[in-house]
């Protein structure tokens, strides 16, 4: 038998597809550290176009995520308080076209 040795690199691609797959929350925080860690190391050359069932699994937790966005019920925040009061208050102009009609 042929024992098969992953490199850092390769191993993690492969926690990161099955972190992603899994959808615990444990593993999707370290996945997306991981992600970010390797976006800005450039000691190692990790690119997306090397890794395809990476980004099939990353595609596939976005739509799952897209899918179950809860949409929250719209409240309006003023209409518990706009209760209308109808005043009738005289305005000048009331008065002084119903003074000039009197006359």
């Amino acid at each position: 038998m042929r024992t098969v040795k992953l490199s850092q690199l390769e191993a993690e691609s492969k926690r990161l597809v099955l972190a992603f797959e899994s959808r615990l929350t444990k593993e999707l925080n370290w996945a997306l550290n991981t992600l970010a860690l390797f976006s800005c190391n450039t000691s190692q050359n990790f690119t997306l176009e090397n890794q395809p069932y990476l980004l099939d699994s990353l595609a596939n937790y976005l739509v799952h995520c897209i899918q179950h966005i809860e949409s929250p019920a719209y409240t309006d925040p003023f209409e518990k308080r706009s209760k209308l009061v109808s005043v009738s208050v005289p305005s000048y102009v009331d008065s002084v076209g119903g003074a000039s009609e009197t006359k």
